[in-house]
């Protein structure tokens, strides 16, 4: 063999060893390498050499797969162009049939990136083949590989080659094997919008998924309704697709109630007023009244979704029979707090003081702190349209109750509430009923619960601006600064530190520095070490020349403090201001 063989040869070696390695990082750092090695061959040893060898690599790693899946499509260049590039169909069509299902969907959008390179008349032919190929396979990963195959490619099709397809395609929903119906159920979906002229065989095939004997088949019907009436004009959808949507909707299978509870806004958006009043409505109030938990849950989690598409009433019917979900499991009652109050704007004043305020009501006085915690979302929705004195009177009292709960978990998340409800509802209504539960918790004996009331402080400062910022640091020092006990002094530092930017340098002078002073020789080491750092953070602040000598003075005193923290931190201060 001559030198420039041998030469020529090296890169392929190198590759295999690569390939072969027992650490997959380097395998994977070869596949994405192919590119290279692909020059290195030049186009004829690519198409005859390389591409096969790679075919053989099907058994390899999940990862080592995506990467040969996803480098694939740059490949076009290096197999000598467009007119080569079925070449790559080999290994990719290897890749749609494995069992992960991951690599199948990566191989599929592979070949749709191929195709969107290419014209298609080169490639039909042998799509086609593959196509076949692949459905004719003995295992269901070859049938359901097929399936996604002709979903992303068949928008570019012929007419006729659109036709072949979807005969294999109404073949695999026909298929005794139940993953590969789903696999096919899963792509239908994508049809309609680029087959427009084989309308029959897709409402055929949409048949067959709504009538299939396994329900983990059917549940894929729901999509595909709902795709079907986005698409197709409403004569269609009433002569063809209604009368489907009657039969899933009176399905026994719960998996398809759940379903379609999910679903059941976005079928409605797509379907007509008298379809969405006559038809959807009435099963909607059976799913509120389902004998399974999980059915139930999902139709109160679209309450407000769905009934926002409803005449108003045809929403208070579906209100007056709420009731009994207040005193049901805690995943309903939970999911029902969750939405009742953005129903609030879509059936107007009157009647949320009639139907809702009643549920609110019940919610609230409901034993589970986790369900009232779900109240308080979106509170602004339900303040806009009664106002916020049936939310004072009703809802804030179960806010109250958690702040005071005997789980600081559950006081933590309280605290965390009250900020959020501060931008929704406003000053007035803040400083009526949220105030005096943040300086309750204030006083909390759990570090968190404080530290969360500080944070909800500062975020309030932003909103309501620095007069109020000021006015509230003014009145917590006035109250904690005498306090006997040390969390409440320490407390108080964190206050200031919290509101610090908020505050004009008058105000510092005039309620900070004072404080400093006091507590600089505090009896509490940590308080006096906590008044250290808060001075490094005060001084910058201050213009008063006086003011400033005044606090280095105190700082160095403090760093002659017998405590070791206090000293480091006092003489960490001194050394930032030089």
């Amino acid at each position: 063999m001559s030198n420039s063989e041998e030469s020529s040869l090296y890169p392929i070696a190198v590759l295999i060893d690569e390939l072969r390695s027992d650490e997959i990082s380097r395998r994977i750092n070869s596949i994405k390498n192919l590119r290279t090695i692909a020059t290195a061959l030049g186009y004829e040893r690519t198409r005859t050499e390389l591409i096969p060898y790679l075919s053989e690599l099907i058994d390899d790693e999940e990862q080592v797969l995506l990467s040969l899946s996803e480098i694939l499509p740059t490949m076009i260049d290096c197999v000598g162009g467009k007119y080569f590039a079925h070449v790559l169909f080999d290994p990719l069509e290897l890749l749609c049939q494995v069992e992960d299902s991951s690599v199948r969907a990566s191989a599929v959008q592979s070949f749709k990136t191929i195709f969107n390179q290419l014209d298609m008349p080169l490639l039909e032919p042998a799509l086609l083949d593959m196509i076949k190929r692949m459905n004719d396979g003995d295992y269901f990963t070859s049938k359901s590989g097929a399936a996604m195959a002709i979903s992303v490619c068949i928008g570019s099709m012929s007419n006729e080659g659109k036709t072949a397809v979807l005969e294999i395609f109404k073949g695999i929903l026909e298929n005794n094997q139940p993953q590969v119906r789903k696999s096919a159920a899963e792509n239908l979906k994508f049809l309609p919008n680029v087959c427009i002229s084989h309308e029959n065989v897709l409402i055929e095939c949409l048949r067959l998924i709504t009538n299939d004997k396994e329900d983990t088949v059917r549940l894929l019907t729901v999509e595909n309704l709902i795709e079907f009436c986005k698409f197709y004009p409403e004569n269609i959808v009433n002569a063809s697709i209604i009368p489907m949507l009657r039969v899933i909707l009176e399905d026994k299978s719960w998996k398809i109630r759940y379903m379609l509870c999910d679903k059941i806004a976005e079928l409605g958006e797509c379907l007509s007023n008298e379809h969405r009043t006559n038809l959807l409505c009435p099963y909607y109030i059976k799913f509120l009244q389902d004998p399974e938990t999980e059915v139930r849950t999902m139709a109160c989690t679209r309450l407000a979704e769905f009934g926002k598409l409803l005449p108003i009433d045809q929403m208070i019917i579906i209100l007056q029979i709420l009731s009994p979900l207040t005193a049901d499991v805690d995943s309903v009652k939970i999911a029902l707090a969750s939405n009742i109050n953005k129903v609030s704007p879509i059936i107007g004043k009157a009647n949320t003081e009639m139907h809702i305020v009643k549920i609110l009501n019940d919610l609230s006085k409901d034993p589970s702190p986790d369900l009232r915690m779900c109240l308080f979302s979106d509170l602004e929705s339900l303040g806009s349209v009664v106002g916020f004195e049936i939310i004072g009177k009703h809802i804030i009292p179960a806010l109250q109750e958690l702040s005071e709960d005997k789980q600081w978990r559950i006081r933590i998340r309280a605290a965390d509430t009250i900020p959020i409800l501060g931008r929704q509802l406003g000053l007035e209504f803040f400083s009526m009923h949220l105030d005096s539960i943040m300086k309750k918790l204030l006083n909390d004996s759990v570090f968190s619960v404080r530290e969360s009331i500080i944070k909800g402080y500062k975020e309030l400062s932003e909103l309501y601006g620095s007069t109020w910022a000021e006015a509230k640091i003014s009145e917590e020092i006035a109250e904690f600064q005498a306090s006997e006990s040390y969390l409440r002094r320490m407390t108080m530092i964190s206050m200031v530190k919290a509101f610090l930017s908020k505050m004009s340098e008058e105000k510092i002078l005039a309620i900070v520095v004072p404080m400093i002073v006091s507590l600089s020789s505090d009896a509490v080491p940590n308080i006096r070490l906590n008044i250290a750092r808060l001075i490094k953070e005060v001084f910058p602040l201050v213009t008063d020349a006086s003011t400033k000598d005044r606090i280095k003075a105190i700082l160095k005193t403090m760093s002659r403090d017998d405590d070791v923290d206090v000293k480091f931190y006092s003489d960490l201060s001194l050394k930032a201001f030089g």
